[in-house]
């Protein structure tokens, strides 16, 4: 049964498709910010071989990153959870972190699937992220790559100027405010009835 979460929360990979035009409709990422245990849609995605193919790719990308000596953090270890001034949750777990030896991080993604631009933008959101919402990563400079079968299909490489981190900001703020907005509404409107 559906129950309403105690505030808005928003899983990272739900904002991307917003962000690059993929998907349109608010409604899904609104409902999964504000209610949780909703009654899903059935679909023919097979989610068990999506994710034996997942960790076999993380796995082997691991092995080769490991060879270099550098530090490796896998999934649950980079989980986060950032909270905006506004009071939303934004929380994600990038695949996988590399730290080099001279203090620089790498954030990768992996995908089974075809590019998409989105998968970029998810991979940005990490970079921007992960050093405010978890003390031991502030001041670190972040790269990203997006890993497909042990080929490298983007490499990330972002400037920290201020006016980039501004823009990246006001992009994530945008399809996050408008699930606030939205739940905002909603609520307000459930209460005139």
């Amino acid at each position: 049964m559906r129950q309403k979460r105690d505030g808005v929360f928003v899983w990272v990979t739900w904002l991307p498709k917003l962000m690059a035009g993929e998907q349109q409709c608010e409604w899904s990422p609104w409902l999964k910010a504000n209610y949780e245990y909703y009654e899903r849609v059935t679909d023919d995605f097979d989610a068990v071989a999506w994710k034996v193919e997942h960790t076999r790719l993380l796995r082997d990308l691991r092995i080769e990153r490991q060879k270099a000596g550098n530090q490796i953090f896998i999934e649950s270890q980079n989980k986060f959870k950032f909270k905006t001034p506004d009071g939303i949750v934004i929380s994600g777990t990038p695949d996988m972190i590399e730290l080099t030896k001279k203090g620089h991080g790498i954030i990768y993604d992996a995908k089974t699937g075809q590019k998409v631009q989105s998968h970029q933008i998810q991979v940005m959101i990490y970079m921007y992220l992960m050093p405010l919402a978890r003390p031991e990563w502030a001041g670190t400079v972040f790269d990203g790559a997006i890993q497909v079968q042990l080929m490298m299909l983007l490499k990330i490489t972002l400037t920290t100027s201020s006016r980039y981190w501004h823009l990246i900001n006001h992009r994530l703020r945008h399809p996050v405010n408008q699930i606030a907005v939205s739940a905002m509404f909603t609520s307000k409107s459930a209460q005139r009835e």
